[in-house]
């Protein structure tokens, strides 16, 4: 199971609920405050590379 977020806030409630996390930047926050397990500027960037995604994995 994945879950799809654009804030640290989040990321944090599903990695407490144990789920992988796929960030996107547009957001407005770092990659280091997002600390997710993959991170894609925007829903465009995540669709061009979906078939590699945590999303079909």
């Amino acid at each position: 199971m994945s879950c799809l977020s654009d804030t640290p806030y989040d990321v944090k409630a599903a990695r407490h609920a144990g789920v992988r996390v796929i960030a996107l930047r547009c957001g407005g926050w770092d990659d280091r405050d997002l600390n997710a397990d993959e991170i894609y500027d925007d829903p465009a960037d995540l669709a061009k590379y979906i078939d590699r995604s945590l999303l079909v994995r």
